[in-house]
């Protein structure tokens, strides 16, 4: 292959030498015009337009002041595409030619050729033109006259071969028969028209159609189509067997872990194109399949030790977190069969594997974003080419296109899209036009894409509009439509008013009215059809949504929330009117009711409630205005205060429950009510009755592991609470055990997490493979708006590991646990922020902290982590 490569490089290396001396503007084709390496050169898809409004070449200088109406080339010749206005269909063009930068927009333009008309002047009819007839035009402005003149005629037969149409001379009384034009002239022609036949009688009504037959198809093995058959099934059951494509709703990228009973330890991860998947293993390797549905699903491999042969494959959809939907996805061996049962593909009844993968939710695409696993790929290929290639021979912008092209090639073959914005153009910097095209410092020159997209050869669509050229080379970059290196005008929208419109603008954001008027509209409202899970078009009261929003929640699965158990409960909103919350947005809010309360007078705490059921004193932070410490009662047995057993303060307890000594000389002094203390000549009390009771209230903290309160002391910054506090919220944590799963948050590290809960309070956790452990305290306390608070104390970080955190740091955040559907794992959802800056949501962990998405095996299911589990 190289030598093909370097062969190429020859001929434009050849196209160099010819064309250096030469400026822009004489460069004819498309290869002279970007095989210069310093010359400032780009190549125009069609004649650009000079700011004096002469036309110019195609190949032109950036330092010129012009606009190209059409595609723009720096690095390479693309090919565009050209409407054949014959057929109304768009067609790709040759390199470096073609109107459109992309098929969608070549056809938003392209029509069949309208028929045109003119006027037959014999008779007064406006006929079609054929191609090539002269004097045609549109049929309203060709034909609107076509009309006789006005005036007598008559049909002149005096030469009964040759009839004519002739005017009557006025007055003249030989000239008989005259009439108006039509009634004269119509028929004047040989042989005269048969008189009208008189009408048929109606026709008797046809007796109804007997109703038509089902059809019934077939799936054809060899073409993977549905075909029509004398049995089988109905149209849309056969095409959800029989598929040549993945389906629709699968179309995403995975990351997770293996589970079955021999599982390897790492993350996989699954790109599932249009019909396609590439799937990188945990030791980084990658294997390429071609994806189609033969009754179920399958992928065969054309790549890898196994090329050749088939996976059968079943999703599963086991669980929605905050930001991610789970999956359970069962894999037979090649060739071999699915058991469909996830227990029985738990222990590989058929030699299965099981992965457990995630996929970002489409309404979380803001903050979470998995293409990173896979840019990886493209970058490490593209310097691996790139390294090759400089040692095999002297690398320069004229063969620059043709690595680039390999490069490009072999990813779209890997199935990755590098959606990476950082590019090396130092005109990205200017974020409107105004800017760029002025942007004349030192060797920068700049232009505006005012029409299109800036595409970059290594890192593909950008969402700059600004590029260009610095010391007379571009970084290889195509600007799909309308390139500017002056005048900015163009139209606007008013996205901001009631009904957006289009206006002409100094500074445009589209460059003519009908582009802007295909984009600048209202946004159209839609509604959920429960029934069928599509969106429809509304209006009115009840009509909230806009479509792009009623996608993101209409097909997804709902839930509504158990206030009492804050657990969210599946739901049918075809059949429950409460059911209005996606699973993601049930979770939240879910896990923000926890603060509902009614006060209990007599203990100071908060006895959780249910707001749906309307009780008097249920409300939300409860605990916030609940008088703190409760009230005491006196145990008269032996002289005690009992919190929780009376109306009193624990002062005025003391005075009323203990028996006075008149012969004594102690009281308490309650001055330091943290540390009250007898004190002599103070009261009537002798001093072992008054120290039984003149002390501070006993308080206790959660130790979460076991559910129990434990006795504390007051410089603990954990001993918050009294022990009556405590044992109304104290519980045992879902945090426990042995987790293993993926890092999500932005600029997450690739790789399988291993988490060991102990019951001490202590958590250990690795990137597997690493040896690299972290070790910290754990507790659920903190501020969380979502789910449960969770705060990590790090006690033991490794320099340089794969996080971000010191000994030392507090890492507050958030959690929340969830059962699933699949009755293998549990899902913990866990999200912490950074040192000094607390996550209360699992979006803020997802953009400035850590966040993870786990599972652990659950009680007596088919499902073994124990060989991940870390020493304390």
């Amino acid at each position: 292959m190289w030598k093909v490569v370097l062969s190429c490089a020859l001929l434009v290396v050849a196209a160099c030498v010819l064309a250096q001396d030469k400026p822009c503007h004489e460069l004819q084709t498309c290869a002279d015009c970007l095989a210069e390496s310093k010359n400032y050169c780009g190549w125009c898809h069609m004649n650009v337009l000079y700011k004096n409004q002469t036309i110019g070449t195609k190949c032109v200088d950036i330092r010129d002041e012009w606009t190209c109406p059409s595609v723009f080339d720096t690095y390479g010749c693309s090919q565009g595409y050209f409407c054949n206005y014959t057929t109304g269909q768009c067609s790709l063009a040759q390199a470096g030619s073609g109107q459109y930068g992309n098929y969608s927009s070549c056809m938003n333009h392209c029509f069949v050729t309208p028929d045109t008309y003119k006027c037959n002047t014999t008779s007064y009819e406006c006929i079609k033109c054929k191609q090539g007839d002269p004097a045609c035009g549109p049929k309203g402005q060709a034909c609107a006259n076509c009309e006789a003149p006005p005036g007598l005629f008559r049909c002149d037969r005096s030469d009964p071969k040759n009839p004519q149409c002739t005017a009557c001379r006025p007055h003249d009384p030989h000239e008989k028969n005259c009439t108006d034009f039509h009634s004269a002239c119509d028929n004047c022609q040989i042989p005269p028209p048969s008189p009208p036949s008189p009408p048929s009688p109606p026709s008797p009504p046809s007796p109804p159609s007997p109703p038509t037959p089902q059809k019934n198809y077939t799936c054809d093995t060899s073409t993977l189509q549905c075909v029509e058959s004398s049995s089988g099934q109905p149209l849309v059951a056969c095409n959800a067997r029989c598929s040549n494509s993945t389906p629709a709703d699968l179309v995403a990228m995975y990351r997770g872990i293996q589970a079955q009973t021999d599982y390897q330890p790492g993350e996989f991860a699954f790109n599932f194109t249009k019909d396609s998947v590439l799937i990188r293993q945990a030791d980084g390797s990658k294997v390429h399949g071609k994806v189609y549905v033969e009754n179920n699903m399958k992928i065969k491999l054309i790549d890898g030790p196994n090329a050749g042969h088939v996976l059968s494959i079943e999703f599963l959809s086991v669980d929605t977190g905050p930001e991610t939907t789970a999956y359970a996805l069962m894999v037979s061996k090649p060739d071999g069969s699915l058991s469909f049962s996830l227990p029985d593909a738990m222990q590989g009844k058929n030699g299965e594997t099981v992965y457990f993968l995630s996929r970002c939710n489409s309404w979380k695409s803001k903050v979470c974003d998995f293409s990173p696993a896979f840019q990886a790929l493209f970058r490490l290929l593209q310097r691996r080419v790139l390294s090759s290639s400089n040692r095999r021979m002297h690398l320069h912008r004229g063969n620059m296109p043709i690595l680039s092209a390999f490069v490009k090639q072999e990813a779209i073959h890997m199935g990755v899209q590098d959606n990476a914005v950082g590019t090396d153009d130092p005109c990205n910097q200017f974020s409107d036009c105004s800017a760029c095209i002025g942007a004349h410092e030192g060797d920068l020159r700049c232009g505006w894409c005012l029409g299109g997209n800036i595409i970059y050869n290594t890192t593909g669509k950008s969402p700059y509009k600004c590029a260009g050229y610095k010391e007379g080379v571009a970084p290889a970059f195509t600007c799909t439509k309308d390139f500017r290196t002056e005048d900015c005008s163009g139209y606007s929208c008013s996205w901001n008013d009631t009904t957006p419109k289009c206006y002409k603008s100094d500074d445009g954001q589209f460059p003519d009215e009908e582009s802007c008027e295909q984009t600048c509209k209202p946004a159209q409202m839609a509604k959920c059809n429960v029934q069928s899970k599509q969106c429809e078009i509304c209006s009115g009261s009840g009509c909230t949504q806009t479509m792009a929003q009623c996608q993101q929640t209409c097909d997804v699965p709902h839930a509504k929330c158990n206030l009492t158990t804050h657990q969210c409960i599946e739901c049918d909103p075809g059949n429950d009117p409460d059911c209005i919350d996606t699973k993601g947005s049930c979770d939240e809010k879910c896990s923000q009711a926890s603060t509902f309360g009614i006060c209990d007078p007599t203990t100071g705490q908060c006895v959780q409630c249910n707001p749906a059921d309307h009780e008097k004193g249920c409300v939300q932070n409860c605990n916030d205005t609940c008088t703190f410490g409760g009230y005491y009662g006196c145990n008269e047995a032996d002289h005690t205060c009992v919190q929780g057993m009376g109306t009193m303060t624990l002062p005025q307890c003391v005075n009323e429950c203990v028996p006075h000594n008149d012969t004594g000389r102690y009281g308490c002094d309650w001055s330091d009510p943290s540390a009250p203390k007898c004190v002599k000549d103070k009261g009537h009390l002798d001093q072992k009755d008054c120290e039984r009771n003149c002390h501070a209230p006993d308080f206790a903290k959660c130790n979460f592991t076991t559910g129990q309160c434990i006795k504390c002391n007051s410089s603990d910054p954990d001993c918050r609470y009294t022990e009556a506090q405590c044992d109304v919220f104290c519980h045992k944590s879902a945090a426990q055990g042995v987790f293993r799963g993926i890092q999500i948050n932005k600029g997450f590290t690739v790789g399988e997490w291993d988490f060991s809960f102990f019951s001490d309070g202590h958590v250990a956790f690795e990137l597997h493979g690493t040896s690299v452990k972290y070790e910290a305290t754990f507790n659920e306390r903190g501020s969380a708006s979502e789910g449960t608070s969770m705060v990590f104390t790090i006690l033991e970080a490794p320099a340089g590991g794969p996080l971000d955190v010191s000994t030392g740091d507090i890492l507050s955040g958030l959690f929340i646990t969830d059962p699933g559907q699949n009755r293998i794992v549990n899902y913990m959802y866990l999200g912490l922020g950074k040192s000094g800056s607390a996550a209360s949501t699992f979006d803020q962990a997802m953009t400035g902290g850590f966040e993870f998405v786990l599972t652990s095996c659950q009680d007596k299911a088919p499902c073994d982590f124990s060989s991940s589990a870390l020493p304390e």
